[in-house]
């Protein structure tokens, strides 16, 4: 374990790893869509992208409401928040 106690002190805190990763990843991403040509119009549509003119965001989210997808959404976001407060200083 003697390697390990020789790292960037300024990396050590989860925080800051966590800041530093979203920071590469978004450089990348950044780079990587910068040197990529765009598409032909023809393979962007509404149904893949936002658009202001036409807002679709309500449409084909399921036909039964255990199907769709603002059910599953709630159930992540409600496990999600679930975890949070199980893990904090909360419970232990």
């Amino acid at each position: 374990m003697a390697a390990f106690d020789d790292h960037i002190a300024w990396v050590a805190s989860f925080a800051n790893q966590a800041a530093l990763n979203w920071a590469f990843c978004t450089i990348v991403c950044f780079v990587v869509s910068f040197l990529t040509a765009p598409p032909r119009p023809e393979q962007v549509s509404d149904q893949l992208t936002i658009n202001w003119k036409k807002l679709n965001i309500l449409e084909g989210l399921g036909d039964k409401w255990y199907r769709g997808v603002t059910f599953w959404w709630s159930i992540f976001a409600i496990i999600i928040i679930g975890l949070m407060f199980f893990f904090s200083e909360i419970f232990f």
